[in-house]
C-alpha cells in the first residue's frame, strides 16, 4: 500500500502536462464465490439480483483507501473513477444482473461482462472531448459479445 501510493504520487508528479489522468477505486470484492453461489441461489429459485455483498460492509473496509484517492484527486486535479457506482446500489453490491448476468468471475475479480458494464462510464470519461466518431470506434471495444 505504501509503494504503491508512493508509485502513484510518483505519477501525478512527473506526468505530462496535456494527459488526463482517472484515479480508480477498487472494486467490491465478494464474500462468496459468485459463479457456485449464483448456481446454487437459482437451484433454490431465489431473486438472483438480492445476492451480493452488504454495501455498508464493502464502504467500511475500502475507507481509508477512498479517502486517499480523493485526497490525491482534489489535490493534483484528477479525475475519478468509482466502479462501485454500477455494481452497487444503497444496501447490496451485486454479483448478478437481469441486464448483464453475472458480474464476477470469482470473489474479486469481475467476469467480462461484469468489467464491461461496470466501465461504461469511464469509457465516457475518457472520451469526453474527442470526436464522436472516434469515441464511438473506441467504446466498441468495451462491449462484450452476449454469449462471454
Amino acid at each position: 500500500w505504501v509503494w504503491l501510493s508512493i508509485g502513484l504520487l510518483g505519477m501525478l508528479l512527473v506526468s505530462p502536462a496535456g494527459k488526463k489522468i482517472i484515479l480508480t477505486s477498487a472494486i467490491p470484492v465478494m464474500t462468496q464465490d459468485p459463479p457456485s453461489f449464483i448456481g446454487r441461489a437459482q437451484s433454490l429459485s431465489q431473486d438472483l439480483e438480492t445476492l451480493g455483498r452488504p454495501r455498508r460492509a464493502f464502504e467500511q473496509e475500502t475507507r481509508s483507501w477512498q479517502t486517499f484517492l480523493q485526497t490525491l484527486q482534489a489535490r493534483y486535479q484528477t479525475q475519478y473513477f468509482d466502479p462501485s457506482t454500477a455494481l452497487c446500489d444503497d444496501s447490496v453490491c451485486h454479483m448478478y444482473r437481469r441486464d448483464t448476468g453475472v458480474l464476477y468471475f470469482n470473489s474479486d475479480h469481475l467476469s467480462l461482462k461484469g468489467a464491461a458494464f461496470a466501465t461504461q462510464e469511464l469509457g465516457r470519461e475518457i472520451y469526453t472531448g474527442v470526436r464522436p466518431e472516434q469515441a464511438q470506434t473506441s467504446l466498441a471495444a468495451l462491449r462484450v459479445a452476449p454469449s462471454q
